[in-house]
């Protein structure tokens, strides 16, 4: 999902900043529902979003707190 939301941006410009912004922000409780602190590999997604892979991936965070950053700037 942060790499949709980057390239929202990428191609409409500011008029996109508050979608994206909202998009990454509803993965945010995924931090706290399947591994705690973490994000997995992989989330289904159509409900229920069941997580598949691996259940903790560096790059899934690092790519989610680089974008929220992109976003607030």
């Amino acid at each position: 999902m942060p790499m949709l939301a980057e390239a929202m941006i990428m191609v409409h410009g500011g008029a996109a900043k508050t979608r994206a912004t909202g998009m990454l922000a509803s993965s945010a409780p995924l931090f706290s529902r399947f591994s705690l602190g973490s994000l997995e590999e992989v989330v289904d997604g159509g409900y229920p979003h069941a997580p598949r892979g691996c259940g903790s991936q560096a790059w899934s965070i690092t790519e989610w707190v680089r974008v929220r950053r992109l976003l607030e700037s």
